[in-house]
């Protein structure tokens, strides 16, 4: 499993001197332990997110999930058996353990950003070069778009996000959540899915 770094541009501001220096390069992921949006990476002693990567290649995550009690990664399909001490009735495992109870998280497209777009998802700028030279009012919010992302925002709240045409990819420092709408009321919703799906007029 590898991962490519973003450019420096595109990084900004990093938290650690390390990741600015590998800004460009592909980096192996260690895959004894995986997460929905971060990644170890154990040549260089450095966890990195979704905010950092540009592609993933050969996802290790693909097919597998991780306990949702005691963190053990299992094969799709699979129970996880790392705290199974039950008793056996004819050869039937008769008791079933916190981790049957709770399940297994699998890693799939609707929590996994990388899973379901390995080589990033991009907007066209020239759909949206209207909206990137000026912001559009909607209520009480703005709407901007810096050729990457879109940002929604107002006095008190602030989104930052893509829109595949169904969910809308928010972005943090350490992950990409995808959502199917967002915290706003429905009439700036529906306005701003309007802009999204046919561009300013």
């Amino acid at each position: 499993m590898k991962a490519l770094i973003k450019s420096k541009e595109q990084l900004g501001w990093t938290r650690d001197g390390k990741l600015s220096s590998l800004a460009g390069q592909w980096v192996t992921v260690e895959t004894d332990s995986l997460f929905d949006n971060q990644y170890n990476i154990k040549e260089h002693n450095l966890r990195i997110f979704d905010g950092d990567i540009e592609r993933i290649v050969n996802d290790a995550r693909i097919g597998k999930g991780k306990c949702a009690y005691c963190g053990t990664l299992v094969k799709s399909g699979n129970k996880c058996h790392k705290y199974r001490t039950p008793e056996k009735v004819y050869g039937v495992d008769s008791s079933p353990n916190e981790c049957d109870i709770i399940g297994i998280n699998l890693f799939n497209e609707k929590n996994c950003y990388f899973i379901k777009y390995p080589m990033g998802f991009n907007h066209t700028l020239k759909f949206y070069k209207k909206l990137s030279k000026e912001p559009l009012k909607i209520g009480s919010y703005s709407l901007e778009f810096d050729g990457h992302w879109f940002t929604l925002s107002n006095s008190r709240k602030r989104f930052k996000f893509k829109y595949d045409g169904v969910n809308f990819i928010n972005y943090s420092s350490c992950g990409f959540y995808m959502r199917k709408k967002l915290d706003v009321p429905s009439s700036v919703m529906t306005k701003v899915k309007n802009v999204l799906i046919e561009g300013v007029k």
